[in-house]
């Protein structure tokens, strides 16, 4: 079984970065609480998706961009 870490979406990573730009502050995007841990269920290309992974978070299949996909690993 393949599990990875999902990056939040670029809505999320915006709203963060706003955030940050108003208050002076500079947050650590490696510490961020919306990064999940998910189970990679099966990868697929296409046409205008590009390369994608359908993946299960919390019990709720998604398909997500493998750009959002990291720290990949096979665990048993």
């Amino acid at each position: 079984m393949l599990v990875a870490k999902l990056k939040p979406d670029w809505s999320t990573c915006r709203n963060c970065l706003d955030m940050q730009i108003e208050y002076g502050q500079v947050e650590n995007c490696k510490k961020c609480s919306v990064n999940k841990e998910c189970q990679i269920i099966s990868t697929g290309s296409s046409f205008w998706s590009g390369d994608y992974a359908v993946v299960l978070v919390n019990g709720e299949m998604k398909k997500v961009p493998m750009s959002r996909l990291y720290d990949i690993k096979e665990k048993e």
